[in-house]
């Protein structure tokens, strides 16, 4: 993959005078993701080796072998898929890794190390994406899938794999699962309604564990949680009340039933160590991947990792703690996002794991200094605001603050840098535009939570520190995507996109411009100007006139602020590809300039005429898969893991 791209760009900058301008900048961040630690077997099936996995979206994922006593490290690249959330030692002593792209079942035998990581095949007709394994009293794997909430299987002793069906009619993720003592299988299902299904291996039917008159009271956007716990039976949980006033209760799964048993016995037979994903307890919730605890041969227990290169294992009888370090290759994170501060340094994020980094145009140095922020999905947004630097990251559209004057010393108060101020807090998940207000305040838009229908837009003073408004469905039922401040009037205008939180299918068809009085605090217009079109991407303003990308297919919308009403609509050429989100602004030459996935594209304010810049390459290579900043040295996108420019 990591030559392909190579290839390309060379091919890209040779391909016309014009391409000549494009300019690789590097790859900012070059470490990989890691999704799961293992103590596992060695040759000889006994428990030394370390095992990691990790994913990376310049190639595939791949498994690290690591002896502590040598500290030799061994890399196994994968065939197919760029990570695996679930991963877990089989009954027959090997490793079982399952894909999330392409819902893969993957195999690494450490007695033939000589073949690899084998694809042992795609077990489900419909979903593509395999959240966690367990084993089953049958001596199967058991998985569960996302798309349509599905289970599947694998029989390590006759080489069978098969797809179970859906655990829920209408959900869309089976997340977790769990074995109980008399083989039952169960189920964690959400996200709209969570719920605990238990499945019958020997009948091939599933039913609910809990009745649904029960269920139908459950919070939204969580999903029902089971585990193993220490005693080897299965456990549930399930959230009832609202996202304000959660009400948990827990349960012991037996025969297919759910039977509610006191929170302190639950949490008692829940390992306290995680073996097989690196997501720790949050709060009351309980992590999303428990099996067992391995100890090694001499006593240890893997206690912690990281994608930094190191890990940390922790003797239970000697109390004793040991950090070591290890080195792999990885081909680089994929740039998520990109944006600038006031001075012109380009910065940008990478998605899981979140990184930050930044470019310096005038030295061409380019820096990593880690996370920002206290979550770790991915930075959406950012936005300049009297020397500071603001960052809206996901899950829980987490708000961190950045002196860029100042030394890195991220932390959760004022006197750190980055400060991470935390949550926006109601219809705030994922914080897709942010804007630095003519008053002095940031305004934040944003996808609700899971299961959860209409976002918010929420204002930010910095003199206060807090979030002094809060906006919940101000378009019903949508997100608020895209944001921009006409200065004259001082609306803050914006786009919806007809998408809930994750796991929703959407319930309303057409797309939203509005604008926001922020004085008046309230709505002074709010049009569907495309029926049936749902999807947004950027907006912008310039003379007076508001520029808006709707799709798909995408269409170029004008409003007029003086003449209040729609002055121009034109569908775009197709040939550009589709539009960037969120890549579109006017410089200083007067044109506004945009990126879809093979051009740079230019608007003419006044005649509204959208012509072709710059061209990528031809179809269907894919370049540009990230926006944005604009400045006098450039046009900056993120090409997969590379940071591109287009130089003036």
């Amino acid at each position: 993959m990591l030559l392909t791209i190579i290839i390309l760009i060379i091919s890209i900058m040779a391909t016309s005078p014009a391409d000549a301008e494009f300019q690789d900048l590097g790859i900012p961040v070059r470490k990989a993701g890691l999704m799961g630690i293992l103590p596992g077997p060695d040759n000889k099936g006994e428990i030394t080796k370390l095992y990691f996995s990790f994913y990376q979206d310049k190639g595939t994922l791949f498994l690290l072998q690591i002896d502590p006593l040598t500290d030799e490290t061994k890399q196994f690249e994968a065939p197919v898929g760029a990570g695996a959330y679930a991963f877990i030692i089989g009954p027959d002593n090997k490793i079982y890794l399952g894909t999330w792209e392409g819902g893969h079942i993957l195999r690494f035998d450490p007695k033939q190390e000589d073949k690899g990581i084998e694809v042992l095949g795609k077990p489900s007709k419909t979903d593509s994406y395999i959240w966690m394994f367990t084993i089953g009293k049958d001596g199967k794997l058991y998985g569960g899938t996302s798309g349509n909430a599905g289970l599947i299987s694998y029989d390590p002793e006759k080489n069978e794999m098969q797809d179970l069906g859906r655990m829920d009619p209408t959900e869309q993720y089976n997340r977790k699962v769990a074995t109980g003592e008399n083989g039952w299988i169960y189920c964690g299902i959400g996200l709209v309604r969570a719920s605990i299904v238990a499945y019958n291996p020997l009948t091939g039917r599933h039913q609910l564990a809990i009745p649904e008159h029960i269920i139908n009271q459950t919070v939204s956007g969580t999903f029902g949680a089971v585990w193993n716990g220490v005693d080897g039976r299965a456990y549930g949980r399930l959230d009832y009340g609202s996202s304000d006033r959660v009400d948990s209760h827990y349960y012991l799964l037996k025969d297919g039933k759910a039977k509610e048993i006191r929170e302190k016995d639950a949490v008692l037979n829940a390992p306290k160590t995680l073996n097989g994903h690196v997501w720790r307890y949050l709060r009351n919730e309980l992590a999303d991947q428990l099996i067992e605890t391995r100890m090694l041969k001499d006593g240890y227990i893997l206690s912690d990792a990281s994608e930094d290169g190191w890990y940390t294992l922790y003797h239970p009888e000697t109390k004793s703690t040991l950090r070591k370090t290890f080195q792999y290759t990885s081909g680089g994170l994929r740039i998520f996002t990109l944006g600038q501060s006031a001075d012109g340094i380009i910065y940008g994020g990478t998605a899981l794991p979140l990184q930050f980094f930044w470019y310096n145009p005038k030295t061409g140095v380019t820096d990593n200094p880690g996370n920002p922020t206290s979550v770790n999905g991915q930075i959406h947004s950012f936005a300049s605001l009297n020397d500071k630097l603001y960052i809206g990251a996901y899950p829980h559209a987490w708000l961190s603050i950045y002196d860029i004057d100042k030394q890195w010393n991220y932390g959760t108060m004022p006197e750190n840098n980055p400060y991470g101020f935390g949550p926006i807090g109601d219809g705030h998940m994922r914080p897709q535009a942010m804007i630095a207000g003519r008053d002095g305040r940031l305004y934040i838009g944003s996808i609700p939570s899971y299961g959860q229908f209409g976002g918010a837009l929420g204002v930010y003073d910095p003199k206060k520190e807090a979030v002094v408004e809060n906006y919940r469905h101000l378009i019903p039922n949508q997100s608020i995507v895209a944001l921009t401040q006409e200065p004259v009037s001082g609306f803050i205008f914006g786009l919806s996109y007809v998408i809930g939180g994750g796991g929703t299918n959407p319930i309303e068809k057409d797309a939203h411009l509005f604008a926001w009085d922020p004085i008046k605090q309230k709505k002074v217009l709010d049009i569907a100007p495309f029926p049936g079109r749902g999807r947004t991407y950027s907006i912008t303003n310039a003379d007076r006139k508001i520029f808006a990308i709707f799709g798909d297919p995408w269409v170029l919308l004008v409003y007029d602020t003086v003449k209040r009403e729609i002055v121009h609509r034109a569908e775009i050429n197709k040939s550009f590809g589709r539009p960037l989100v969120n890549s579109l602004g006017q410089h200083t030459d007067g044109l506004i300039y945009g990126l879809a996935d093979y051009v740079i594209f230019t608007i003419n304010p006044k005649t509204y005429e959208v012509r072709e810049f710059a061209r990528t390459g031809p179809r269907p290579n894919r370049v540009l898969t990230c926006g944005w900043a604009i400045n006098d040295t450039g046009i900056y996108f993120g090409s997969d893991a590379h940071l591109m420019r287009w130089k003036w």
